[in-house]
């Protein structure tokens, strides 16, 4: 497969959002949300963001275009860090985004939950120069799991959503970053916002839902008998 040279490493690139920014991404800040259990609420309590990254309270953007590379950056600055930057910075392994992979962009959110919930945000995904050899790649990550791939770049525009369940309360971090792959012609672009937090049942809840339904599934059967 053919590739670049790659850059030389650069400095990591990491701050903190400023304190208004990116309540709506990833999380619906810490708005109580109802359930058949108690409301649960979020509380959003640092921001790290690692390359090209630009967020406001409507959502986050991230690119792959980097200064080096002649590319116009979203946030003005250097942008998207070189894979050797880019997982220490986030606390991956070496090469936990892929082999293939020569830069990127990502940014972490740490919060804490009052109770066990499901959080989901939306998120697009486009590139300006879609080359199937050399994909693009999006990702999300959940407290230091296993590295999930939302979406592959493609030719158009692409959208969709993003849900999981937290079982507990707590400290949680989602980290969401786009990676250049293969070479570092163009620039691809990952969209997230429209984030919600919404409460779970708690697992003596669920026992008694559960036994509720075996009750009524019980007498249902005695009616026909």
């Amino acid at each position: 497969m053919t590739t670049t040279a790659l850059r030389k490493p650069s400095t990591v690139i990491a701050h903190t959002l400023r304190a208004g920014a990116l309540l709506a991404t990833l999380l619906a800040s810490a708005v109580p949300a109802q359930a058949q259990s108690t409301p649960v609420s979020a509380q959003i309590t640092g921001r790290t963001a690692v390359g090209d990254v630009l967020g406001d309270a409507a959502g986050v953007v991230l690119s792959t275009a980097a200064a080096a590379s002649g590319e116009a950056t979203l946030s003005g600055g250097p942008g998207a860090l070189l894979y050797l930057d880019l997982e220490p910075a986030l606390g991956l392994a070496d090469g936990a985004l892929g082999l293939d992979v020569l830069e990127g962009s990502a940014l972490q959110v740490r919060f804490t939950l009052s109770a066990p919930a499901r959080i989901g945000f939306q998120w697009t995904l486009r590139t300006d120069a879609f080359d199937p050899a050399f994909a693009d790649r999006a990702f999300v990550q959940v407290d230091g799991g296993a590295v999930q791939w939302l979406a592959t770049v493609s030719a158009g525009l692409q959208a969709g959503q993003f849900s999981q369940v937290l079982a507990r309360g707590g400290a949680h971090v989602v980290t969401l970053g786009i990676v250049d792959v293969g070479d570092s012609a163009g620039a691809s672009v990952l969209t997230a916002g429209g984030g919600t937090v919404s409460a779970v049942p708690e697992p003596a809840s669920l026992a008694l839902l559960l036994a509720g339904l075996g009750l009524v599934g019980a007498r249902a059967r005695h009616r026909r008998g």
